[in-house]
């Protein structure tokens, strides 16, 4: 089962076994307690073409949520994303689900106080040290 970090970039691969060139349309539809949550459209999702251990095409249809889009999970409940393509005349074609997890990150507790100026390792301080 993945899990969706909540105030952390996450990342969801769907494996498409149609060439994606062909699609109208697609998007991919996060829903948490029989409630939609977010949908990323086409343009959001990335494409790569591969090939398995067959020399058989397939492509992964890469999407991101971003911290503010995770944080919209609830973290005491599971949720689902899939992926549904539009093809030509109309016709929908469901992908995959996947079942997910949803836990707070560290990110969400950390605090950093402006005042002290600290930085990042590799960053410098407002002050210059």
């Amino acid at each position: 089962m993945r899990t969706v970090f909540r105030n952390a970039t996450n990342r969801f691969v769907f494996r498409l076994r149609d060439d994606p060139a062909a699609m109208t349309d697609a998007a991919a539809v996060f829903t948490q307690g029989g409630r939609t949550v977010l949908v990323k459209r086409k343009d959001e999702i990335t494409i790569r073409k591969k090939a398995d251990r067959n020399a058989l095409p397939f492509w992964e249809a890469g999407i991101l949520l971003t911290p503010e889009e995770a944080g919209r999970f609830d973290a005491r409940a599971l949720g689902f994303a899939q992926i549904v393509a539009l093809r030509d005349g109309g016709v929908v074609d469901p992908g995959e689900i996947y079942e997910f997890d949803v836990c707070e990150s560290a990110a969400g507790r950390v605090c950093l106080d402006a005042q002290a100026h600290r930085a990042w390792k590799g960053e410098r301080a407002e002050d210059g040290t």
